[in-house]
């Protein structure tokens, strides 16, 4: 399938002509992750009319200066040039959706201590401190949850006074209508277990602490969004065993409907 971003010129007209523009690592049609269906939900249901996504690797300094008067928010934006910073702060008028830990250089407390055995101090740190710069100069910061919300100002408490809501998941219209159609009380007696290979979703931990209680358990991996949540549906749970903070849990709350 080709990639809505393949096509160069069609995508600085859609930046012209736009009155927000959405920035972030990837596309909800290059992953499908829990913060790109997200972001992706949130586009199709801006009130502002034209949106225009912007891969953060691709943003430039004359974006900048020709948008000075649109509505920009940024979410994953690891990809960015950094030096971008400074002239985002004091040019645009910016939002910020914080989908995990950007003052951490592992984006995971959690993780950071698993790798370096050390408990997380990037917030004393210039990158830590460079990346709490970034939300100190936006409008508005929108967590996934309290306990994240919490985390970022226990480490910087100037952000205590700024204004900042708990969004969580969000889910299209259309993904609740299909949840709800696939509905069903005709479940099997396993347990269905996320497979992947990310550190902090902790497939292997999950399947040890079923094991070692003779659950039965199937994994589930190398499926679409769709077909993993009509998967999901006939099962009896979801066990799930993160080996850190996770903040985009929409597996968990559609298994929940």
């Amino acid at each position: 399938m080709q990639s809505p971003f393949e096509n160069q010129k069609s995508n600085q007209s859609n930046f012209k002509e736009s009155k927000v523009v959405f920035v972030s690592d990837l596309h909800v049609s290059e992953y499908t992750g829990g913060a790109e269906l997200s972001t992706d939900a949130l586009m199709k249901s801006s009130p502002f009319g034209e949106v225009c996504f912007l891969r953060s690797r691709d943003l430039t300094q004359e974006h900048i200066a020709s948008g000075t008067q649109k509505l920009w928010v940024f979410f994953n934006y690891t990809s960015m040039n950094l030096n971008l910073v400074p002239v985002i702060v004091a040019n645009c008028n910016y939002f910020v959706v914080e989908y995990d830990y950007k003052f951490c250089k592992f984006r995971s407390i959690e993780k950071h201590k698993a790798e370096t055995g050390e408990d997380c101090d990037c917030h004393e740190q210039q990158f830590g401190m460079f990346m709490s710069s970034f939300f100190a100069g936006a409008e508005h910061v929108f967590y996934m949850s309290e306990v994240q919300r919490q985390i970022q100002v226990e480490r910087f408490p100037f952000l205590g006074g700024k204004k900042s809501s708990v969004l969580s998941s969000i889910f299209s219209l259309q993904d609740l209508e299909f949840i709800s159609r696939i509905r069903t009380d005709n479940s099997n007696d396993k347990y269905a277990v996320l497979g992947s290979r990310s550190w902090i979703k902790g497939t292997e931990d999950t399947q040890r602490y079923l094991g070692d209680r003779q659950i039965d358990f199937d994994v589930l991996q190398g499926l679409s969004y769709h077909d993993m949540l009509r998967e999901l549906s006939g099962y009896k749970g979801l066990c799930f065993r993160p080996l850190g903070v996770i903040l985009v849990l929409e597996l968990l709350l559609k298994q929940n409907f």
